[in-house]
C-alpha cells in the first residue's frame, strides 16, 4: 500500500478545488460527527465524489471500478472467503501478473488490505 505523503485536505487545497476555510469548517464537522472529511466535504458542498476520486486515484494509484459494467470469473471470487467479502465489503475482481486485483468500497482500509 502506498503511504501518504500529502492529507487529502491539503492535495484538495493545492488542487483549488477547496479553500483552506472550507477545510477547517470540515474538520470541526468532522470531529463533531466522526465522519470522513471526504464525506464531510460532498455533504458541504465543498467538492463532488468524482472530484475526491480523482484525486485519490491520482495520490494512491488506483481506480474507480463499476462492477456493473465488469464482467468477474467464478474463479476469483473464490479465493477471498466470503465472511472476509462481507467483513471488509471487497470481492477479487481479476489476476494479473500473478497478483489479485480487489475491488474495494474503502481502498484505504488499512485494515482489509492486511487482513488474510
Amino acid at each position: 500500500m502506498a503511504f501518504i505523503k500529502k492529507r487529502l485536505g491539503e492535495v484538495l487545497i493545492e488542487n483549488k478545488i477547496i479553500t483552506e476555510e472550507q477545510l477547517k469548517k470540515a474538520l470541526e464537522i468532522q470531529k463533531k460527527l466522526g465522519m470522513k472529511l471526504g464525506e464531510v466535504l460532498i455533504k458541504e458542498k465543498f467538492t463532488t465524489e468524482e472530484q475526491i476520486i480523482l484525486i485519490l486515484e491520482t495520490q494512491f494509484n488506483i481506480k474507480k471500478l463499476n462492477l456493473y459494467e465488469t464482467s468477474i470469473s467464478p474463479q476469483v471470487i473464490k479465493l477471498i472467503p466470503e465472511s472476509t467479502c462481507r467483513k471488509h465489503t471487497v470481492i477479487g475482481v481479476e489476476i494479473f501478473n500473478n497478483e489479485l486485483i480487489l475491488a474495494m468500497s474503502d481502498p484505504l482500509n488499512y485494515f482489509a488490505i492486511e487482513d488474510n
